[in-house]
């Protein structure tokens, strides 16, 4: 006896329980690859943005030379504020260090 839903394709002529258990695994394999896509969509791979964490402060301090102190990396893009120390211990922000892809390193020379 074959299954009557499958008069064509892949699964014609397959008795109703073959019929049934090729249908619960192509429903499996459906389910699976659109997980893996929706985690794909979800959480992209390299998508962390600029790594101003693992640049060594010695460089910080050439940038802004002025500095006395740098706040820890905040915002999105993540920025490094750049204080000056007053003579009365106040802190006054020069400006922020941030790491960029979209200028070309200078040519000195």
């Amino acid at each position: 006896m074959t299954c009557p839903d499958a008069q064509s394709g892949a699964f014609a002529g397959l008795e109703p329980r073959l019929y049934a258990r090729a249908m619960y695994h192509r429903a499996v394999v459906r389910q699976t690859a659109v997980m893996i896509l929706v985690s794909a969509w979800l959480f992209p791979a390299g998508a962390e943005g600029q790594r101003i964490q693992r640049i060594p402060v010695s460089l910080i301090q050439e940038v802004m030379p002025g500095a006395d102190r740098f706040a820890d990396p905040t915002r999105d893009p993540p920025v490094i504020s750049a204080f000056e120390v007053l003579p009365d211990g106040a802190e006054n922000l020069l400006g922020y260090v941030f790491l960029t892809s979209d200028l070309p390193p200078e040519q000195y020379g």
